[in-house]
């Protein structure tokens, strides 16, 4: 969590409490600029992603995902990744994705949504078999 993430909320409940322990109701400006404090931290965090996915031309080509017992195989038109699955440090299943953490905070992301009911029951068998092991 950054420090902004934590300052301007501060602020903006300090701006609430100092206006009203002087007995005063807070102007519609007053309460506009508190908001604004709560609000600006996440707008700024999707402004963030927004530029990185802009930025990143690989994060908006399509990407092809090859699976075997031993790796990971992602292609793009401008990459390709061959990972062992020991470089993989987590692997998560959500409603809409498999994610294939790299770090703790970088994953590979393969919607759910380009795959059959066989294909996922196949990726599931793989990643339960490669925890195993």
């Amino acid at each position: 969590m950054t420090i902004a993430n934590l300052i301007f909320p501060a602020a903006g409940v300090f701006l609430l409490i100092a206006i009203i322990q002087k007995g005063h109701v807070p102007s519609f400006s007053q309460w506009l600029v508190a908001v604004w404090c709560f609000v600006f931290p996440f707008l700024m965090t999707a402004f963030g992603v927004w530029m990185r996915r802009h930025r990143n031309k690989a994060a908006s080509e399509t990407q092809s995902f090859t699976f075997s017992e031993d790796a990971l195989f992602i292609e793009g038109g401008s990459f390709s990744v061959n990972m062992k699955w020991q470089a993989i440090h987590r692997i998560r299943e959500t409603k809409q994705y498999f994610l294939f953490y790299i770090s703790s905070f970088q994953a590979y992301f393969l919607p759910k949504n380009v795959l059959d009911s066989q294909a996922t029951e196949y990726l599931r068998d793989l990643f339960h078999k490669i925890h195993k092991s």
